[in-house]
């Protein structure tokens, strides 16, 4: 078995009379073989200690696949090309994360997982019962939410897009889903929020809607427009975060 490299064989003959002559040449065995990685985290999930996301810890290795013993180097970049590593800061988002293992004659291999934080939505008034929220239409509905934990909010300021000029309720939409108290069945209509005035507005890691629902109108024909007042039945008030992911809540009005 010769090994990887560029090792020396010497032959050496001897004749009957105990004459003998040595030779040698050299064998070039390549290594193609990329690096197997041992250990990869799965999802990694992860809630944030702070407004910048959280600190996460992970364990990644991989080896020659030549079975050498010789150190095999791993290096992990985000979805951005930034470079990380096990206990940086990730933020309030799903990154992904590339490893890419490089062995001492330059073969590489690459695997991937990803880390999500994500900060829970925090619902302070109404309190959150896991039921649709029973309200009577008009003249307003008051309500109040925040991220983190109970009594350990996070500043959640940069979580929505926030209307501009401080008035509006975008990026909020509700919709409408039929009359009846069960809540199922498809959107049967969008809500005009800002026909009433309805406003949103941030204060101390707190998120406050104040939803207009005695002036809010009701798109029912699916044309883009606002076409009748509120309906009795069942709402879902959707809350789209900056990097994607929406909480929403149920509402019955009558």
């Amino acid at each position: 078995l010769v090994p990887v490299g560029q090792p020396t064989i010497t032959v050496t003959v001897n004749d009957y009379d105990g004459h003998s002559a040595s030779a040698g040449f050299s064998v070039e065995v390549l290594d193609t073989n990329p690096p197997v990685f041992n250990t990869v985290p799965g999802v990694i999930s992860a809630t944030p200690t702070d407004s910048g996301g959280a600190a996460v810890e992970f364990s990644i290795s991989a080896e020659d696949a030549n079975g050498v013993s010789e150190p095999v180097t791993i290096a992990c970049v985000d979805q951005e090309g930034n470079g990380v590593a096990s206990g940086d800061l990730f933020p309030i988002a799903t990154t992904t994360v590339t490893c890419t293992a490089t062995d001492q004659r330059g073969n590489s291999s690459a695997t991937g997982f990803q880390i999500t934080i994500s900060a829970a939505i925090v619902w302070l008034d109404p309190v959150d019962t896991g039921s649709p929220y029973s309200a009577s239409i008009g003249p307003n509905l008051g309500l109040r939410w925040g991220y983190g934990s109970a009594g350990n909010l996070l500043d959640s300021s940069g979580y929505l897009e926030r209307p501009r000029n401080g008035k509006g309720t975008s990026p909020l939409v509700a919709y409408y889903l039929g009359s009846g108290t069960t809540c199922e069945g498809s959107d049967q209509g969008i809500v005009d929020l800002d026909a009433g005035k309805s406003s949103l507005r941030y204060s101390g890691g707190e998120w406050l809607l104040n939803w207009q629902t005695g002036q809010s109108r009701l798109d029912t024909d699916g044309n883009g427009s606002a076409d009748s007042d509120l309906l009795p039945g069942c709402y879902r008030l959707e809350i789209p975060r900056v990097g994607g992911a929406t909480d929403a809540r149920l509402f019955v009005l009558n």
